[in-house]
């Protein structure tokens, strides 16, 4: 690979310029942040890269190298072993020198790669965030976000693949793809505000069901939607709101268990909905914040008896007197008058009292 690093400039910290070609046992730091990668990347099979906490990483809007798929765009190739390893306090990024979505090809982790982990990772302004083709369970992302893609967050075409506590936000295209004989679980995660898109779409074969537990699907055309006679899903504890097809079982089997389904244009078509399902204003702090307020009737309701989706209850209010009251309350004068603002649930051993006066 033809490697020039700038090094130190005064004060200043100079990029790294990676022209291209074979990565040969490589540590990538922020000591040598930003990287460019002016041309595709190999990562052969006795190979590895590391890309340590705080380092960015940025990919040309042209493929000096004139290679891969994409004769004309930059795509990291996995072939050995890559190992991002950001924290929360120092995440790695791997971006786009332009920030317009689709300015490079993506991450491509081919069949025989041994090995491919993303953890507090962000990619963005890829077509493709990341597509694997790697079976078992060679690629998994936890604590990571890919956004601003021109078409898949992440493609899946093999593999047993664990996606935990991801978010896949403004993609052009299907966020999630889970096609040929891939599986996913992904948990505790958000599929939110990719407009005109279908959130998870499962078009595999594989006999086992992919599965979404605690997550938010919101803001997309489709929350989830199954394809193919094979294609198998099963939804539990999660939240699917604010999508104009909440879950679509167009072929397949879409199973839906201890979830709230509710303010999608269509809630539901095809799908026949299972034990613990309910249709209630789940009561979110705000339209950009899913964390549930006090009286959010997606509290107690997952199958374990905790709150449905990514984002349980900790100590945010309900915006007036509406949903589940959880505890009994107590109305004064000194607030009167009270508004209930919709449904007002009192559960079992929970007692509302009102002062006379009110």
């Amino acid at each position: 690979v033809a490697l020039v690093a700038v090094g130190w400039v005064g004060e200043a910290r100079a990029d790294t310029i990676i022209a291209g070609g074979n990565i040969i046992n490589q540590t990538w730091s922020p000591a040598g942040s930003p990287y460019i990668i002016n041309g595709d990347i190999t990562i052969p099979t006795t190979s590895f890269l590391d890309i340590l906490p705080g380092t960015e990483v940025r990919a040309s809007t042209s493929d000096g190298q004139g290679s891969g798929v994409n004769t004309s765009e930059v795509e990291i190739i996995v072939e050995g072993t890559l190992t991002v390893t950001g924290t929360a306090a120092l995440p790695v990024v791997i971006r786009g020198t332009s920030t317009s979505a689709g300015s490079w090809y993506g991450i491509r982790v081919l069949a025989g790669a041994v090995g491919a982990t993303f953890v507090h990772t962000t990619v963005r302004h890829a077509q493709y965030g990341v597509r694997n083709a790697a079976p078992g369970g060679v690629f998994s992302m936890i604590d990571s976000t890919v956004e601003t893609t021109s078409q898949n967050g992440i493609y899946l075409s093999d593999g047993d693949v664990d996606l935990t506590r991801i978010t896949l936000t403004n993609c052009g295209g299907t966020p999630l793809y889970v096609t040929s004989t891939a599986r996913v679980d992904l948990t505790n995660s958000f599929v939110v505000n990719n407009s005109g898109e279908v959130g998870m779409y499962v078009t595999s074969s594989n006999a086992t069901a992919s599965t979404a537990d605690r997550c938010i699907f919101y803001g997309n055309s489709y929350g989830v939607y199954t394809s193919g006679a094979s294609a198998r899903v099963t939804v539990t504890n999660s939240n699917i709101t604010n999508n104009t097809y909440g879950l679509y079982e167009n072929s397949g089997t879409l199973d839906v268990l201890y979830s709230n389904i509710w303010g999608n244009s269509t809630n539901t078509s095809g799908v026949t909905l299972g034990t613990g399902c309910l249709s209630s204003n789940p009561l979110y702090v705000s339209s950009s914040n899913w964390r549930l307020t006090s009286n959010s009737p997606s509290r107690f309701a997952a199958d374990d008896g905790s709150d449905l989706g990514p984002l349980p209850y900790t100590s945010n209010p309900t915006n007036g007197l509406h949903g589940v009251l959880w505890s009994s309350v107590h109305l004064d004068t000194s607030a009167s008058p009270y508004t209930i603002g919709g449904d007002l649930k009192l559960p079992v051993g929970v007692t509302l009292t009102v002062d006379p006066g009110y």
